[in-house]
C-alpha cells in the first residue's frame, strides 16, 4: 500500500509499504492539501500510462476535478 501523508507515523504511514510525504504548511491560517493532491494526481497519471482501463478512469477523475473548479474562490 502507498500512503500519502504529512508524517510517516500517521495511522496510514504506519501500515503502508511506501510512504510519500506531503507537507501541509501554508501561508494561510489553515493547512493546505495541495501537495498531497498533486502527489496523488502524479501517481494516477503514471499508472494510467501503463493501462488503457486506468486511462479511462483518469479521464473520469479529470471530469470530476473540472466540476470542482466551480467552487474555487
Amino acid at each position: 500500500m502507498i500512503a500519502v501523508t504529512d508524517t510517516p507515523i500517521s495511522p496510514a504511514g504506519r501500515v503502508a509499504d511506501i510512504v510519500l510525504l506531503a507537507e501541509r504548511k501554508s501561508a494561510a491560517y489553515f493547512k493546505s492539501l495541495t501537495s498531497a493532491v498533486t502527489l496523488v494526481k502524479c501517481l494516477a497519471g503514471g499508472v494510467s500510462l501503463n493501462n488503457r482501463c486506468s486511462l479511462e478512469m483518469l479521464k473520469s477523475f479529470d471530469q470530476i476535478d473540472n466540476e470542482w473548479e466551480h467552487f474555487l474562490i
